[in-house]
């Protein structure tokens, strides 16, 4: 794939994200509703990695030291970046804050990409801002906490960003370009699934109208078949999340 080119439109939409993260540097983490959970989830997420469990189920210190089950149900991959960000020497509050400060910005990244590949620069930088200072946004933010969800919003716009370019290739003459499009589809599909469970739910129907709307657009079953395999693929590259989450639900409370 193409490198991405650093535009006039794309460095705009970056300064204007910074403004509202400016919260996000005071001391200490903002008080939210669930923002102190998750670092607890975390830290407790993060004791499992270090005990050799790649894909921890069981948070032992929680519930007064009884141990619970929350890990098993909750979306994964916010926890696994913020242990990155601790692993290489952040506190588990400030590596949250970083997760939420960079989700933020490369959500407005990604929505201009998207919107970039149809639309002129100037409706590209318009829809990216409106996408990042939308009221709910900041509700997630510094209201409610909800990294799941904060994270979500940045696969949106990378998931149709990646199905676009996928249906914007030319005709096949090498497969390794489609291949290569198809792995960033089912990696980004992945990673909406495995930020946020209802959010991705709610998403799956669009992205299928969207792919259905492309091939009416350009009539190619090549990249109709490929779009919906990559998204099959994406789905079995999370299946270690959903498939234990959905099977074992009926035996907790």
């Amino acid at each position: 794939m193409r490198q991405i080119k650093i535009t006039k439109g794309l460095l705009i939409v970056l300064i204007l994200s910074l403004f509202p993260l400016l919260n996000l540097f005071h001391s200490g983490l903002p008080i939210t509703h669930d923002g102190l959970d998750h670092a607890i989830r975390i830290a407790s997420f993060y004791k499992s990695l270090t005990e050799g469990n790649l894909i921890p189920r069981w948070a032992g210190e929680l519930n007064w030291g009884y141990g619970h089950p929350v890990l098993m149900f909750l979306y994964p991959l916010p926890s696994y970046l913020a242990s990155f960000f601790h692993f290489v020497g952040f506190s588990f509050v400030d590596s949250l804050k970083i997760l939420f400060g960079s989700a933020f910005i490369l959500s407005g990244i990604f929505m201009y990409l998207w919107l970039r590949k149809f639309l002129n620069d100037k409706a590209a930088i318009i829809g990216a801002v409106l996408y990042l200072f939308a009221p709910y946004r900041f509700i997630d933010l510094y209201v409610r906490g909800a990294i799941g969800e904060h994270v979500a919003f940045l696969f949106l716009p990378l998931v149709l960003y990646a199905i676009l370019k996928l249906n914007k290739l030319p005709n096949i003459r090498s497969l390794r370009s489609y291949y290569v499009h198809f792995i960033f589809i089912a990696f980004s599909f992945a990673g909406l699934i495995l930020s946020h469970n209802a959010i991705s739910l709610l998403f799956i129907p669009f992205v299928v109208f969207y792919i259905f709307y492309l091939y009416y657009e350009n009539k190619s079953r090549v990249k109709f078949i490929f779009s919906f395999m990559s998204l099959l693929f994406g789905f079995l590259l999370s299946f270690f999340f959903w498939f234990p989450a959905f099977m074992e639900g009926k035996y907790t409370l």
